[in-house]
């Protein structure tokens, strides 16, 4: 059955909240996406949930790591972190911003790159935790992703970078720390 004409098929598989369609309709005003995006508390919650996955996620490699057991792997849950401190500055990033009604997210905040953005937010990180962060914006564009790198030598790069995953996660929580400080 044909839908009726300027009428859009309805998802069956629709889930709704925040007045919205998660299933892609087009229920959603730009003023709401506008209003969604300088909402600080919903980058710092995404923030939160994906930080929390990070940590679940290690800690199970972790344990497998060190009872020396085959499957330890940690690129996925460095990508989580780094995405968790993505959306960490971007929370602070925000209120700098004019939010434009345009319906589109800020170019300001459309950045990946870690390093910038932790200069953006303004958060004072030394050169080694500056190095984490470089580290893990690789897992964030590519290596988290795929099970190679996007580049032969930027993944060889990440293999001797940093190798013990107790001290990775150290600095990562340092500069999860100095991101949420009140």
């Amino acid at each position: 059955m044909k839908p009726k004409s300027g009428n859009k098929p309805k998802s069956k598989h629709s889930i709704r909240g925040l007045g919205f369609g998660i299933s892609g309709q087009s229920e959603m005003l730009p003023e709401t996406f506008d209003m969604l995006v300088g909402g600080t508390l919903l980058w710092k919650g995404k923030a939160q949930d994906l930080m929390n996955s990070a940590q679940i996620l290690w800690s199970i490699n972790y344990k497998k790591f060190s009872e020396q057991v085959l499957g330890a792997s940690f690129p996925v849950a460095w990508m989580l972190a780094g995405f968790a401190l993505e959306n960490a500055f971007k929370a602070i990033i925000i209120p700098s911003l004019e939010i434009k009604k345009s319906g589109d997210l800020p170019k300001e905040i459309r950045e990946h790159d870690l390093v910038k953005l932790a200069e953006m937010a303004k958060i004072a990180v030394d050169s080694n935790e500056r190095a984490m962060l470089a580290y893990l914006t690789e897992f964030v564009m590519a290596y988290g992703r795929y099970p190679v790198h996007t580049n032969h030598k930027k993944m060889l790069q990440n293999f001797s970078t940093f190798s013990d995953p107790a001290e990775i996660f150290k600095t990562i929580w340092s500069i999860w720390t100095k991101v949420n400080r009140p």
